[in-house]
């Protein structure tokens, strides 16, 4: 569930104010997980994340945020009241992977916490940035708690089917819930 940074740097949160992690405690039917996620601020109460961080959690699962700090472990933090994932949510293809959370406390905005601003179309095959938290090493499963980030460009979504040859309609290439970001 969690992803990665690999080759990343460390991020400056001003860089990055709209970055901010979910740690999920997910109880299912007959066990309890814990996983991490990114995000991003769209208001001051509520976050976009991808659905698959929420998904399949039963109602007395908790849900927490920590935003305006590199570490995903310190700054603002509030507890996740309520949360919906898109209508057409698909877990077993990962279609419309986009879920809205609502907070229970109200976001103060500053110089290290901003909502981002949702681009409809991006411009493709300009350089966009990542940033996240999570795994920086996939085969020895190593993470760290501070926001890294790195360079990628945006891609056509014809360019992404010959890599992931089955990508369905609805989805695109991204991470589990972290922001691509393109400063224009």
């Amino acid at each position: 569930m969690e992803g990665f940074v690999v080759g990343g740097k460390k991020a400056v949160i001003t860089e990055f104010p709209h970055s901010m992690c979910i740690a999920a405690q997910c109880l299912k039917e007959d066990s309890q997980r814990v996983w991490t996620c990114g995000g991003s601020i769209l208001n001051q109460k509520i976050i976009l994340t991808a659905a698959h961080c929420l998904y399949g959690c039963l109602p007395q699962s908790r849900f927490s945020v920590n935003m305006g700090h590199v570490n995903r472990k310190k700054g603002f933090s509030s507890m996740v009241k309520s949360y919906s994932l898109h209508e057409s949510y698909n877990d077993d293809d990962i279609i419309y992977d986009i879920g809205l959370a609502v907070i229970n406390s109200t976001i103060e905005f500053g110089s290290n916490i901003k909502r981002i601003a949702v681009v409809a179309n991006p411009p493709f095959h300009e350089k966009a940035q990542v940033a996240g938290w999570g795994y920086y090493d996939e085969i020895n499963k190593k993470k760290d708690n501070i926001l890294k980030y790195i360079d990628q460009y945006v891609w056509k979504r014809d360019a992404c089917k010959q890599l992931i040859w089955n990508l369905p309609k609805g989805a695109i290439c991204s991470s589990s819930g972290d922001p691509e970001i393109y400063s224009s």
